[in-house]
């Protein structure tokens, strides 16, 4: 399957320069018909949740967490977080797939800190070469990495963190993504607030929709 712009997008997305970001990139999404897969990747407690969510809201792109997918597998088949693990990220590369072929520009939420995940996301890009890829990663310090997973354990008991693990089990991720070295991956600092790191996020996607 080829996608193709819209031929009537040019002019209209010409106007959709001048608006503001969040405007710009729904206007973007309604006039062109390229599909974009945005990856919020990053260690536990980056933010890649929040910030995904409020791109989705503002901009009317459906999200993809693999961490919702996990819950919704655990309770379906009374297994644990680390059985349904490899199934989860599957459904979600599979459910990804579909909807980028419909031409649907899509988010995904996930830690992007194992090899298999980047080699998943290759494998999408080799079979759907027509789809525009923006992989960003939330990097923070550790000491605010463990701050935001300590705080949120206080806060939201139904959030399984870190899959039931204790941090030292989970530093290999941390590890991996302060060594990845790939030249299409785009850092953002994320130990700012959450709006902070938004607006860089945004002014990233935008910039992205403009060149793709």
């Amino acid at each position: 399957m080829t996608i193709v712009p819209n031929p009537s997008s040019p002019a209209k997305l010409k106007s959709c320069k001048k608006t503001s970001q969040a405007s710009f990139l729904f206007c973007y999404n309604v006039y062109m018909k390229t599909a974009n897969l945005i990856i919020i990747g990053g260690f536990a407690g980056a933010g890649k949740t929040t910030i995904a969510n409020k791109l989705s809201m503002e901009c009317n792109y459906p999200v993809l967490s693999s961490d919702v997918i996990n819950d919704a597998l655990r309770r379906a088949l009374n297994k644990d977080f680390h059985e349904v693990s490899p199934l989860a990220y599957e459904v979600m590369w599979h459910l990804a797939r579909k909807q980028l072929a419909n031409g649907i520009t899509i988010i995904i939420d996930t830690h992007m800190s194992t090899a298999k995940v980047w080699d998943s996301l290759d494998s999408l890009k080799r079979d759907m070469p027509e789809v525009s890829i923006l992989p960003v990663i939330l990097q923070a310090s550790l000491e605010t990495h463990r701050m935001r997973i300590e705080n949120r354990g206080r806060t939201n008991k139904k959030h399984l963190n870190l899959g039931g693990d204790k941090l030292e089990d989970v530093m290999f991720k941390y590890d991996f993504i302060e060594a990845l070295q790939r030249p299409d991956l785009i850092r953002v600092d994320a130990n700012g607030s959450p709006r902070d790191v938004y607006k860089l996020v945004e002014k990233i996607v935008r910039n992205h929709m403009l060149s793709s």
